[in-house]
């Protein structure tokens, strides 16, 4: 949310911290005011008020101080901004739930590794790979650079994506393809014959060329899309329950184990759970923004929220009382910072809890 000069006269943090309080309830009043209890106001009033006096104490130079609560006031900014709402869920008497582990067991932290025939060659942080036509790789990395690859050219080579790491590979017919943590994407060096065939494990996004004869078709645990030169993303990991894919844009046909072929429009997703499939209207942005770096959220469950974030950190998450939360619903965006505190933050605003860090494991609560 961009702060206008009027408000500025408002936000002035060391010089009248209530004048920036009465601010922030008018903004959050007016943008949402019909979902922002006063109980809420003043927790998040309460929050800010804490952060602001640890900076009085730990700043002994004025102007770092400045500086320091301004942060606050951006980082409060964009929660009020986004806050749409949440549900809280009733207590449940005399129900008390022990440590309840849910959401993502993460795996060790891992290296991508791409295998081509018997080369693997591994990479510490996200690569991009672009395949060109006399069977080698260019591998863009942000430390090291880039470097070329020899490619096996019969064999199906495979990209593993680890939790908590993100790629891009442009296959050679100039397909971009993104791949988000937890993905093992197979694919030829060269596409030969009638037909341009990859297959996934976890989530992807794809802007396919086209080529009317020869389609492009991703195969799945579950289903296989039939690609006609469009722009989709398909999630299917191997512990989702209901595997789906989103058409931005063009056309595809969606082919479940059994049945006929689904044709796809523009800003629809079909869900399948291994015998039928549901069809949706749905703004296909909130299903594609992973890959731009933040999660755009309607009307989503927590649960749902945290298992995402936990795919993408390489985190697990355990409650001390599950039921008490699982029901809690919040509309806005979660930017997918380098620094996971700043996402957790915004999680505890939006969804008003509390979260402790055990080296790779988040511990969730009631804010009480």
């Amino acid at each position: 949310m961009e702060k206008t000069k009027r408000d500025s006269r408002h936000i002035d943090p060391l010089k009248d911290e209530e004048k920036f309080f009465q601010w922030l309830k008018f903004k959050s009043v007016r943008m949402n005011q019909e979902h922002l209890s006063k109980d809420d106001y003043e927790r998040l009033r309460q929050r800010i008020h804490v952060s602001l006096r640890m900076l009085r104490r730990k700043r002994t130079v004025r102007r770092v101080a400045y500086y320091g609560v301004s942060v606050c006031v951006i980082i409060a900014l964009g929660i009020v901004a986004y806050l749409n709402h949440y549900e809280r869920v009733e207590p449940v008497p005399s129900v008390v739930e022990k440590k309840a582990e849910i959401v993502w067991q993460p795996l060790k932290s891992e290296d991508i590794r791409l295998v081509s025939g018997d080369s693997i060659t591994s990479f510490r942080q996200n690569v991009q790979l672009l395949l060109s036509k006399d069977g080698s790789a260019m591998v863009y990395h942000p430390n090291s650079g880039q470097k070329r690859i020899r490619m096996e050219q019969d064999e199906v080579n495979e990209l593993v994506v680890p939790y908590g790491k993100r790629s891009k590979v442009k296959l050679e017919d100039g397909t971009e393809i993104w791949l988000n943590s937890g993905s093992v994407f197979k694919f030829p060096t060269h596409f030969s014959g009638e037909k341009r065939e990859v297959s996934l494990k976890g989530e992807m996004y794809a802007e396919v060329t086209a080529d009317s004869k020869k389609p492009f078709i991703v195969h799945t645990a579950h289903f296989d899309i039939q690609v006609y030169g469009t722009r989709f993303n398909i999630s299917a990991y191997e512990d989702e329950p209901t595997p789906s894919c989103v058409l931005v844009d063009g056309i595809v046909g969606f082919r479940p184990e059994s049945g006929p072929e689904i044709r796809m429009k523009t800003n629809e997703k079909v869900l399948y759970d291994g015998k039928r499939f549901e069809k949706r209207k749905v703004s296909a942005s909130r299903y594609t923004c992973w890959k731009e770096g933040y999660l755009e959220l309607d009307d989503a469950n927590i649960m749902d929220v945290l298992n995402r974030i936990g795919r993408y950190y390489n985190l697990s998450f355990s409650f001390g009382d599950k039921k008490r939360l699982t029901g809690r619903k919040c509309s806005g965006k979660i930017y997918l910072s380098d620094n996971i505190d700043n996402v957790l933050t915004t999680i505890s605003l939006l969804y008003s809890t509390d979260y402790r860090k055990e080296e790779r494991t988040i511990f969730i609560s009631e804010n009480p």
